[in-house]
């Protein structure tokens, strides 16, 4: 584990909470055997930083057991030892703002890991870094933030990451990380199909929740639902065959309907904004694949009407209500 000694985390949401918490868990219950890196996690989001300091990170777990731990989380970025891996949590709409202030915080042989929804983060963060440190991954952990200082982990599922040319050692490392700390992990040679799939599951799960206010479970155990949220995936099929990647039209069904199963209790990260007021990742989400779509002539109505519907979500968002920016004070200015 010596590749990585130290691990930032940008973003405090609800999986930047629960990938620290992992980390925290390790290193209080079984650091003594396998080495461990140091970790913060990175927010401007000052009731988040306030609730952990103050009470500890509370989390309750799908068995029912909960947990109290202090996080290492901060708002200085000039604090921060340089990271051998940053793994960028932020939501989509707030990509832009953080790529350029990763530079400073990365080691000289550091890799970037963005596991965030949508389409298009990779694309934001390799433009503002050395393209050859960043790679994108996918998870389908669900997990929820009930309030500052309070996450519930509604399931753990697996984290897939990139088969590279370059940064195969650190990636094996990363891997090994997060699986010790009981997050299962792969590499694949198919991230691009694995990124695709996931990207399906987003539009077909979040914003048909945001928009009805069910859990996952709920929106699968609705025959109507289940059925148009299989169309919205086929969309999504015709769409990645458009730029080369192939995806089966069963197995992305069949993973549809395994993620709503197995975070039944959980609401979508997009009903969570809604429920909270804040801007949701709709652009990078549907929005994404309607542009794409509409670059190759190709008829999307299902993720068009989605679209359209949560942008009039979007739009009722006052201003200031957004998620802080999650990476230092200044990071707010456009």
């Amino acid at each position: 584990m010596s590749l990585l000694k130290h691990v930032t985390i940008i973003g405090s949401g609800a999986m930047g909470c629960l990938f620290a918490s992992a980390l925290e868990n390790a290193r209080r219950n079984r650091g003594a055997d396998f080495q461990l890196p140091d970790y913060t996690m990175v927010t401007s989001w000052q009731e988040q930083i306030d609730a952990i300091q103050c009470g500890g990170l509370r989390v309750g777990y799908p068995d029912g057991s909960g947990a109290v731990l202090s996080l290492n989380v901060t708002n200085d970025l000039n604090s921060l030892p340089g990271a051998d891996l940053v793994l960028v949590l932020v939501k989509g709409y707030q990509t832009k703002h953080v790529a350029n202030r990763i530079a400073p915080l990365l080691s000289e042989n550091a890799i970037v890991v963005t596991l965030q929804n949508g389409w298009g983060n990779e694309a934001l963060l390799a433009k503002a870094l050395e393209a050859s440190k960043v790679f994108q991954g996918i998870t389908s952990n669900g997990a929820e933030l009930l309030r500052p200082g309070l996450l519930k982990v509604a399931g753990i599922g697996k984290t897939i990451l990139p088969q590279t040319e370059t940064g195969n050692d650190q990636m094996k490392a990363v891997a090994n990380l997060f699986n010790y700390c009981g997050l299962p992990t792969e590499i694949s040679a198919k991230s691009s199909e694995l990124i695709w799939q996931k990207l399906a599951i987003n539009a077909a799960v979040n914003p048909l929740s945001a928009l009805t206010g069910l859990r996952n479970g709920e929106l699968i155990a609705d025959a109507d639902l289940k059925a148009r949220m299989f169309r919205i995936a086929g969309e999504m099929i015709a769409v990645a065959a458009a730029i080369n990647v192939e995806l089966d039209e069963e197995s992305t069904r069949q993973a549809v309907s395994k993620v709503c199963e197995a975070t039944s209790t959980n609401r979508s990260s997009m009903l969570q904004d809604v429920l909270r007021g804040r801007q949701t990742e709709i652009e990078t989400i549907c929005g994404a694949v309607v542009a794409l779509a509409d670059q190759h002539d190709i008829l999307v109505p299902e993720n068009r009407e989605l679209l359209l519907a949560i942008r009039e979500l979007d739009s009722r968002v006052p201003s200031g209500q957004e998620l802080p920016i999650v990476i230092g004070p200044y990071a707010q200015t456009n």
